[in-house]
């Protein structure tokens, strides 16, 4: 499946694999796909599929909605912590959140788990 979606005011390239199309499709209810941009000493980027419908998310697709979260920790010892889900985040405070969205999304569902990635070059 492949759709464009606006994700505050942005146009964003959506693909979801057929094996992520059928695991959606097996869903006793939606879930939405949270694309996270974390700054501290280093950016990173993930891609996280959450139940339910989060506010502010975009409809793309029957079970998926999606939206974009910029995020930052505290401090940069990433060290104290024994996982990268486990370091505490906040929002990142800016006005221009629109210019941090990407412009594709893939999204897939392999050996039991999702599986996403997003870009900021038209080639995804």
């Amino acid at each position: 499946m492949n759709k464009t979606v606006d994700v505050l005011g942005k146009p964003v390239e959506i693909t979801v694999t057929s094996r992520g199309v059928k695991a959606l499709q097996k869903l006793s209810g939606p879930v939405s796909a949270e694309m996270e941009l974390l700054f501290s000493c280093m950016l990173r980027k993930r891609v996280l599929i959450r139940e339910g419908i989060k506010e502010n998310s975009v409809p793309v697709m029957e079970n998926l909605n999606l939206f974009f979260h910029a995020v930052m920790t505290d401090h940069c010892n990433l060290s104290d912590y024994e996982s990268l889900a486990d370091i505490p985040i906040t929002d990142f405070p800016t006005t221009k959140q629109a210019q941090l969205v990407p412009k594709w999304l893939k999204i897939d569902y392999k050996s039991g788990k999702w599986r996403g990635d997003f870009g900021y070059t038209k080639t995804g």
